[in-house]
């Protein structure tokens, strides 16, 4: 087990807390994380990286920004290349991980995000001799088979990608604290040290003490992958074992949270926290504003579940009944049968909180002719909406829904959590793609979250095979 070379290594920190998106929450405590950890690693004593080759890069303006520190810094590494990140992780149409930058907009993700494959690619091109990747954001173990399996595929060597959350887990920011809660502890570890443990503190040691603490208090179960003996290469010297010296003062230690029923893994109970950590614990993907609701409900623990595992069924490549989505340009129709995967909402039972309910959309449905609505504009056949299904409409931002027989709902086509658009409507429930929410397509209500608020009803009228909107809806 080593250090990296300090005269052959480079690490760059990149990280996003204030966003421009209403729909992005900011998260104050990813300034302490770049502060401190960058401390903590270019510390002259205990440290692994010297400070001029520590690149910090707080709230990136855009993708391009961050990609080029990234390339900069890998472009350099000889012996150790770091990367770590902290902000949002949003979920793209098939599923891919987005790491967000300051002007990210959840309905224009692929344009403002930077997927993480390109940070793979830049990673996996490098030639250093060891690659780090630490990622604080949600479904961030989704990056763990994506970077692992590539570099086995390539026989490359050396290799430690080291994820705060499960793949379909959300990351979490204690209100108030200095870090979150991922990158606290592993600054605490890092500062500190083990009593009693190796004399260097190694990524396998950091990760097994990680995973210790995350299931003892309730937090995300980080996750790991590494390729051969990245494991052993250290990130610092074990503080309390070896020789000290002055450090920067201490900022307060991350309270750790309760654990929030949304938060957890579909899989695996993990226990509940104790009184002694009673500080409110926020997701990375808490709502940026307070919903209409003056109280919203917080789900129930099995509602809750019951949407993770929904989401898992995207990342596995689930089914997909009766959906479309359509972009209109004037009256010709462009529909498109590929799509997301999407995930089959469950039959969570509603004992507990009771999410809100958005009143169901008013529809006509009398006959009329066509002719007389000069105030209004087709935007879809009544033939294009599947009996049981539905039928998104991108450009015009709803969803129309036919959950019996002539019976047609229209909702606005944006989750009322972070603002993704919708992206599917399958086996009863509107599907969110981002943090996995699902809606009753008969009324828009709530049927598993993180969402609080159901979707807001669009007012639509039927003449004969013509779905109408008002011009100025």
């Amino acid at each position: 087990m080593r250090l990296p070379d300090a005269v052959r290594s480079n690490a760059v920190l990149i990280g996003t807390g204030n966003y421009r998106s209403p729909a992005l929450r900011d998260v104050p405590a990813i300034r302490g994380n770049l502060t401190d950890l960058t401390t903590v690693l270019s510390d002259p004593v205990s440290g692994s990286f010297p400070a001029a080759r520590c690149a910090v890069v707080p709230d990136p303006a855009d993708a391009r920004t961050a990609w080029r520190a990234l390339r900069d810094a890998a472009d350099a590494a000889e012996d150790t290349l770091l990367v770590y990140f902290a902000g949002h992780g949003l979920l793209g149409t098939r599923g891919e991980l987005y790491l967000t930058m300051a002007d990210t907009d959840p309905e224009e993700l692929r344009v403002t995000g930077l997927e993480y494959d390109v940070l793979r690619e830049a990673v996996s091109q490098c030639g250093a001799d060891n690659r780090i990747v630490i990622l604080d954001c949600c479904f961030s173990g989704r990056a763990v088979p994506a970077l692992g399996t590539a570099l086995i595929q390539t026989a490359i060597e050396g290799t430690y990608v080291l994820a705060s959350a499960p793949p379909n887990g959300v990351a979490l920011a204690p209100d108030g604290a200095a870090h979150t809660a991922f990158t606290g502890e592993l600054i605490t570890l890092l500062r500190d040290g083990v009593p009693e443990g190796p004399e260097l503190l190694g990524l396998g040691e950091l990760y097994r003490r990680l995973l210790r603490t995350a299931v003892r208090h309730g937090l995300p179960r980080p996750v790991c992958s590494g390729t051969g003996t990245a494991d052993l290469l250290a990130l610092a010297r074990n503080a309390a074992t070896g020789p000290t010296a002055p450090q920067a003062p201490r900022t307060p230690k991350t309270p750790r949270g309760p654990s929030v029923g949304h938060l957890r893994e579909p899989k695996g109970a993990l226990p509940e926290t104790s009184g002694a950590f009673a500080a409110t614990t926020t997701p990375f993907d808490a709502p940026a504003t307070a919903p209409p609701s003056p109280t919203p409900a917080r789900p129930s623990r099995r509602r809750a579940l019951a949407s993770m595992a929904a989401v898992a069924v995207t990342g596995a490549g689930g089914g997909i009944t009766a959906w479309k989505v359509l972009e209109r340009q004037g009256n010709s129709t462009d529909a498109h049968a590929g799509g997301p995967t999407s995930p089959s909402p469950s039959t969570a039972d509603t004992h507990g909180a009771t999410a809100n309910v958005t009143p169901t959309s008013s529809v006509t449905t009398t006959p009329k002719s066509i002719g007389d609505t000069s105030a209004r504009r087709m935007i879809a056949r009544t033939t294009d909406i599947p009996v049981g299904g539905g039928l998104i409409i991108a450009k015009e931002k709803i969803v129309v829904t036919q959950p019996e027989q002539g019976s047609f709902h229209a909702f606005r086509a944006v989750c009322t959590h972070s603002g993704c658009p919708v992206s599917a409507i399958s086996k009863g429930a509107i599907l969110c793609p981002c943090h996995g929410s699902t809606f009753d397509m008969a009324d828009g209500s709530v049927l598993g979250g993180p969402a609080t608020t159901g979707l807001y009803a669009r007012q639509i009228e039927i003449h004969g095979d013509s779905v109408m909107i008002a011009a100025d809806t």
